[in-house]
């Protein structure tokens, strides 16, 4: 039986060091716990960053991974390592939904051992994580996920008629770290210093589910996610010896599920069945957003967008992702609509008043502009006069790119002079 999985070995715990380091070397929590725990002074971090000299970078790195080695091997022996302060969280209004989110704050320590199991994981994970899965995996985000959906629409072979969509309620507070240690046992038995540090991780989880805001805990998300996308692609009914699916696709954002499917009893069935499992399994309740809609074929499409008014236009879509995904065609989501060229319309007039950008507006506008690129938006973008905009964007956020860069060294330089005078007084 092939195990999938990594050892704890030095190399594999120096690479999780470095990859959660990476881009944080002047964040002071950082600093701080490189200075107690592997006895260099931000200092020479400071020294070495205005010549661009990586050697205390990875002697800091080096002594990391000896103490994430030590607190793994403490914890295989049952002991509690002292390094790991307790998760504290906080709530955290979510401007996109008006939702209040705990988020929760971990320490350096805790975070280090996060990236290690990951890593650890990293087989289990390619093997089980599927195609059809975005959101918290690299190069899967929403502009992934609006072309997956799209080629599934116009795929003619496939014949999906209709989609429904599902939400998963308190996604992460319903995932308890019991149901991940069980399934883990059986797809890797013998990992086990790896699910004696899991089951460590899960008794300092609050309330002993997956957190949010955790680097691992949106891996295992995903990963236990993978079964039930699993658990749906295998319900249908079998005719004369031949199996027909209930669902022909499932793409998955985070705890969104898209059921994609050709008949409306299909879906039905398969979403009666799916929240039986996740309910009798692992307590998860499980919401409907939509309806079951059926889709315009492509002829139909084509047909409506030649219509005089403009009420008539309109045809049903997959809203996923900030995006309305049709056949032929792609939009972005109303509310977002509004929220993005709200802005392009004050840039514009601002442009029009001083002949340029203030850099708040301007890096608020490069962030937005992602959605407008990727969709059919092209009247939009000559009525808001994006291009334009976006020219003066591009050349504000690139000045201050500078200026930011400048101000970082002179800090640097100030503080290394500071801890100089430290030093000889």
């Amino acid at each position: 039986m092939k195990q999938r999985y990594n050892d704890f070995t030095h190399e594999l715990i120096w690479r999780a060091v470095d990859c959660c380091f990476d881009g944080k070397w002047t964040r002071t929590e950082i600093l701080t716990f490189v200075e107690e725990y592997a006895g260099i002074s931000r200092l020479e971090i400071f020294e070495g960053s205005l010549v661009d000299d990586v050697n205390a970078k990875i002697e800091a790195v080096d002594a990391s991974a000896c103490m994430v080695e030590n607190m793994i091997e403490e914890i295989c022996s049952g002991r509690i390592p002292e390094e790991v302060a307790p998760v504290t969280t906080v709530e955290i209004l979510d401007g996109m939904t008006l939702k209040v989110r705990t988020i929760a704050n971990l320490c350096i320590p805790h975070q280090l051992l996060g990236h290690a199991v990951k890593m650890a994981l990293d087989p289990l994970f390619a093997a089980r994580i599927l195609p059809t899965q975005h959101a918290s995996i690299p190069g899967r985000g929403q502009t992934q996920l609006k072309r997956q959906i799209g080629r599934y629409l116009r795929r003619h072979g496939l014949g999906i008629n209709y989609f429904a969509k599902t939400d998963e309620s308190n996604a992460y507070g319903s995932t308890m770290y019991a149901d991940v240690i069980a399934v883990l046992k059986k797809e890797i038995p013998s990992a086990r210093q790896l699910i004696a540090v899991m089951e460590y991780l899960g008794t300092i989880a609050p309330g002993g589910h997956l957190i949010i805001g955790g680097y691992l805990d949106a891996w295992l998300f995903n990963f236990m996610a993978s079964y039930a996308i699993r658990y749906l692609l295998a319900q249908g009914s079998t005719r004369r010896g031949i199996f027909r699916p209930f669902v022909v696709r499932v793409i998955s954002y985070m705890d969104d599920f898209c059921l994609l499917g050709r008949t409306r009893s299909g879906l039905r069935k398969a979403i009666a069945a799916l929240t039986k499992w996740l309910d009798t399994m692992h307590g998860i309740r499980l919401k409907q957003t939509t309806g079951i809609i059926k889709l315009c074929s492509i002829e139909e499409e084509r047909a409506r967008k030649k219509e005089v008014k403009p009420s008539r236009r309109g045809c049903p879509g997959v809203d996923m992702g900030g995006y309305v995904i049709h056949r032929t065609y792609t939009t972005i989501r109303p509310r977002v609509v509004k929220r993005i060229f709200r802005t392009f319309s004050r840039a514009w007039r601002e442009m029009c008043k001083t002949g340029t950008i203030r850099k708040e507006r301007a890096q608020a506008l490069i962030a937005r502009y992602g959605p407008i690129r990727q969709s059919d938006s092209f009247s939009l973008m000559v009525k808001y006069h994006v291009e334009e905009i976006m020219q003066t964007a591009i050349r504000v956020c690139s000045y201050w790119s500078r200026q930011r860069e400048r101000k970082r060294k002179e800090n640097l330089r100030n503080a290394v002079h500071r801890y100089r005078l430290s030093l000889e007084a």
